[in-house]
């Protein structure tokens, strides 16, 4: 099992990565901070998620 030091380093890695492509396109997300990228990831998964799976029968 990775330790939490190895996990939030890969995450901020990645979020890292993340903002780079983001800046390249343009994005809104290149402006926010790390914790604005997180919560508005966060946002955008509940909300296909719930699109997606929440209206199954």
């Amino acid at each position: 099992m990775k330790s939490t030091r190895a996990n939030k380093t890969q995450l901020l890695k990645q979020l890292r990565r993340l903002r780079e492509t983001a800046a390249k396109s343009n994005s809104a997300l290149a402006k926010m901070t790390p914790e604005e990228v997180i919560e508005k990831l966060r946002k955008d998964r509940e909300r296909i998620w719930e699109e997606k799976f929440a209206a199954r029968p």
